[in-house]
């Protein structure tokens, strides 16, 4: 199972679980769901850069920022709140999970694993290897 389909199914069990908490009024379910959505945060943050340095500041930065925004609007303090975000996080990571689990796009079940690439050339050099190559020709 890829790292994207695990971080879906967090996002949308942690969303259900705000839900659940919503409707049946079961405060318990509030730090459960709040650590699987922080996985959401952390995974969404650090996609955004490529470094690894940057992806673990980014993703800590990202988590920072949703729960600042939570604790701002009151998801502790009000149900219909925390039913409301999880509801929208939980659909939205519902209607993602068929996309991560088929895979990237054009990846079927008879594709290749590596596509076949045309050969690369090699770029005229520039700068002041070009000037050496000139200097080092015979005949000028």
């Amino acid at each position: 199972m890829r790292e994207s389909t695990v971080v879906v199914i967090a996002g949308a069990v942690g969303g259900l679980l705000w839900l659940v908490r919503w409707v049946a009024d079961v405060d318990a379910l509030l730090w459960p769901g709040a650590v699987l959505l922080s996985v959401v945060a952390l995974a969404a943050g650090a996609s955004l850069v490529r470094p690894v340095v940057l992806r673990v500041v980014v993703g800590t930065c990202v988590v920072a920022l949703a729960w600042s925004l939570a604790a701002v609007v009151g998801v502790q303090d009000s149900l219909v709140v925390g039913g409301v975000v999880g509801a929208v996080v939980a659909l939205g990571c519902l209607a993602a999970l068929p996309r991560t689990l088929r895979g990237p796009a054009g990846a079927g079940a008879g594709a290749a694993a590596e596509p076949a690439r045309a050969p690369v050339e090699e770029a005229a050099p520039t700068g002041p290897r070009r000037r050496a190559d000139r200097r080092s020709r015979p005949g000028r």
